[in-house]
Parts: structure tokens; C-alpha cells; sequence
């Protein structure tokens, strides 16, 4: 089972204009079948290990056109992909 923190809620609203509800599904989403930061390449891959440093964890999915990191099952916070970068992104089917 997979908890959003009161801050991720906050940056969702904010970064992506997502009301609660909507960003508990995607959430779910996102973890059951977004792109972990192995299966990236480029420079993609060196902003996700960036984005590491900030957030110390292993456990970061991409999602649509979003950033989702979790930290022991919980959601801590959302970013949007750059526009720079979103070409490198491989959707999966």
C-alpha cells in the first residue's frame, strides 16, 4: 500500500495542478508501472542520479511526464520532467 505525505499533496497542487484524488490514482500508477531510474539512459539518467543526491533514495519512478519519488512506500514529493529532457523519455505500452 502505497501513502502520499502531506508535502507531495502540497507540491502536486502546485506542479502539476492536481486535486488529491487525482494524484492518489496516479500515484498508483506510477508505481505499479512507471519507469525506474535504471531503465533510463543519457541525460535523463544524470538528472535522476542529481535528483538522488537531493533525495537520498533509490526508489524513483517516472511517470507520464512526472517525477515521482517514494521513500519507504510513501510518496515524498513530485517534479515535472524538463521540457529539454521529455524527448528522451521511451513510454512504455
Amino acid at each position: 500500500m502505497i501513502t502520499i505525505s502531506h508535502h507531495a499533496f502540497i507540491r502536486a497542487k502546485e506542479r502539476l495542478g492536481l486535486n488529491p484524488a487525482a494524484f492518489k490514482r496516479i500515484v498508483a500508477m506510477a508505481f505499479a508501472y512507471g519507469t525506474q531510474q535504471h531503465e533510463t539512459r543519457g541525460k535523463l539518467n544524470h538528472y535522476l542520479k542529481a535528483i538522488c543526491f537531493e533525495h537520498p533514495t533509490n526508489d524513483i519512478r517516472l511517470y507520464g511526464e512526472n517525477i515521482f519519488i517514494f521513500k519507504d512506500g510513501v510518496c515524498v514529493t513530485v517534479y515535472q520532467i524538463p521540457l529539454e529532457l521529455r524527448k528522451n523519455l521511451k513510454h512504455k505500452k
